[in-house]
Parts: structure tokens; sequence; C-alpha cells
């Protein structure tokens, strides 16, 4: 949680973080701090990131990784299954 406050503080400033209030029909009064907790609240961290246009400056590859680690954790099972499928896409 922490992590995804920090990251909302550093992309959007204060009237960006109201805008995204009002959308969701979220009404927050007060400092910065209290508008952060709500949007990331009523937020989920994929909207957050898509909403900062940060994805506009990232290669294939690291989208691939953001989204991975944003989608939840896996099991061991499930992250081999993924590994096999890309591998063998990347030999056909």
């Amino acid at each position: 949680m922490e992590v995804f406050c920090a990251f909302v503080n550093a992309q959007f400033t204060k009237s960006q973080l109201q805008d995204m209030c009002r959308k969701r029909g979220v009404k927050v009064k007060g400092r910065k701090g209290n508008l952060i907790r709500k949007v990331v609240e009523v937020y989920s961290p994929i909207e957050l990131i898509g909403h900062s246009k940060i994805l506009e400056h990232l290669r294939w590859y690291e989208k691939l990784i953001l989204f991975t680690l944003l989608s939840g954790s896996k099991t061991k099972e499930e992250i081999i299954k993924h590994e096999t499928t890309q591998k063998k896409n990347t030999i056909a």
C-alpha cells in the first residue's frame, strides 16, 4: 500500500487526484494525503498506472514484468506453465 501511495504522490497533482475522485463519484476534501488514500482505494493499481501515462515510456518487456507483478501472486505451477508457454512461442 505504501508503494502505491508513494507512486500516486509522485505522479499526480492534487487537482488530478480531485478529478479522478470526481470521476468515481467520491467526494474528498483536504490535504493531498487524503486524496491519495482515497484514489488508492477506488482505483486498481493497473488503472493508476494507465492514468499516469508511465506506460508510454516503458519497453514491452518492462510492461510485461509490471503487469505480471500487479496481477497478483502466482503459484509455482502457474509460473512454470507460463514460462513453458513463452519458450514454446519463442521456438515456434
